[in-house]
């Protein structure tokens, strides 16, 4: 992940809120859920190993487990790309946490030490396809050997594979944040932040976070095309963003006509009208498929520009311009 993504994770879930919430609607066990998540505490995730590298792991929390206050830890970590050594790592972070706790003598004499669930966030574009189990990465071996191979598990929430219904369906900040994550039009992040800033009310720690947070996310998501302002009210960011939204379409397209001179028909702003208008209203037919890609640069941008009010496919469409037939772009 990015350093500027990374940072902006990092502060998104140093709110017991978001933990708490990404916990009990993504994590489905019973036992986890139940634990007393008031309790929630940040702990350093920078340990200085016995040989003095420095190692750090992107968020690490406890909470309560039973009434001697035997903690559960949960190490979080937050990727935008694929790293197929994620167990390995996972264990070497595991590890360094462990000895900081011995050394700390945070761990009790014949108490042994605390349990940990690591947990992978990811919300990259492609499926993750890397081993969650380092047990995957190991031969078999028979014999004595097989026996002592290490074993160990990390939880992945790949918010991408998450249905969409589903997180509609949530009342829950983090659900939101994986919306944002995939909203591509004007109407999408402007429904989404009126829902936000409905669950996040009263939560001024929370809100504070998202709206320091937020503008990157949505002009990294725009391709740093969208200028989105710092405001301090989540109404007045939406209000800020519908103006911004056509700065963004018009620039976008533009992009997309200088790129596409470079790559011929794998038009950069064809490519953007046409997921921008499968995102808002679905599969498109095969009538506007082939509207768009026999499209000139200008209808290209007008329909663009209709996209951010349309209200069916058709409304993007309407009047074309008599030179409006495949092949004259």
């Amino acid at each position: 992940m990015v350093q500027i993504e990374d940072a902006s994770y990092k502060q998104l879930y140093s709110s017991p809120a978001m933990v708490r919430n990404l916990v009990s609607g993504f994590i489905p066990d019973g036992w986890l859920q139940g634990l007393d998540f008031s309790t929630l505490e940040c702990v350093p995730g920078h340990y200085v190993s016995d040989d003095l590298r420095q190692r750090a792991n992107d968020m690490v929390w406890r909470v309560r487990a039973d009434d001697e206050w035997l903690y559960l830890y949960l190490m979080m970590e937050f990727q935008s790309t694929v790293d197929h050594g994620m167990p390995v790592r996972i264990m070497s972070y595991l590890g360094l946490l462990y000895q900081s706790l011995i050394r700390k003598e945070y761990v009790k004499p014949r108490r042994g030490i605390p349990p940990v669930l690591p947990i992978v966030l990811y919300n990259g574009e492609g499926p993750w396809d890397a081993p969650t189990d380092i047990a995957a990465m190991l031969p078999d071996v028979p014999g004595l050997v097989g026996e002592y191979l290490p074993k160990l598990k990390y939880l992945l929430l790949d918010s991408g594979r998450i249905g969409k219904e589903q997180l509609r369906a949530m009342r829950n900040p983090v659900a939101v944040l994986m919306q944002l994550e995939e909203a591509e039009t004007q109407q999408e992040v402007g429904e989404l932040i009126d829902k936000l800033a409905d669950i996040v009310k009263g939560d001024e720690g929370l809100k504070r976070i998202f709206l320091n947070v937020l503008p990157g996310l949505i002009g990294r998501r725009s391709g740093n095309t969208l200028d989105v302002p710092v405001v301090n009210d989540l109404v007045e960011m939406k209000m800020k963003l519908s103006q911004s939204f056509k700065v963004w379409a018009h620039e976008y397209i533009q992009q997309g006509r200088i790129e596409g001179e470079q790559k011929g028909r794998a038009d950069a702003a064809t490519a953007y009208l046409q997921r921008q208008l499968t995102a808002r209203f679905g599969a498109l037919p095969e009538y506007a498929v082939t509207k768009i890609e026999g499209a000139t640069e200008k209808e290209l941008e007008r329909w663009a520009l209709r996209l951010l009010r349309a209200e069916t496919l058709d409304d993007v469409f309407k009047d074309p311009l008599a030179d409006d037939t495949p092949g004259t772009h």
